[in-house]
């Protein structure tokens, strides 16, 4: 599953990395429907890393998007919709307890 896992984060992390730069107010279908890519992404991370893959935001292929991969996350911790904040959160609880000595991701 990792190898899988490795081979399609980044795709991921760069349509999410798209859309996170520009507000995700909920005005229009196209927002609603970024808001929900945006949520099913966070959801994602959260699984990748509840069921210990998350190797994969390390792996050689990935290591050199990290800053990407945290600005993605950090963009969903800052969003004023609730329902895309609160996966984003179990996110960052989940990544501590699997690795403790990460860095803090601060709240957004």
């Amino acid at each position: 599953m990792a190898p899988v896992l490795n081979e399609i984060l980044m795709p991921l992390v760069e349509r999410v990395h798209g859309i996170t730069g520009v507000s995700l107010s909920v005005r229009s279908e196209e927002e609603r429907e970024q808001t929900e890519v945006v949520k099913a992404y966070s959801a994602f991370m959260r699984t990748v890393v509840l069921q210990h893959l998350a190797v994969i935001f390390f792996s050689e292929k990935n290591q050199p998007h990290t800053e990407t991969i945290l600005q993605t996350i950090l963009s969903g911790l800052n969003c004023s919709d609730a329902q895309v904040r609160k996966p984003f959160l179990s996110f960052r609880t989940h990544i501590h307890l699997v690795f403790p000595n990460i860095e803090t991701i601060p709240n957004g």
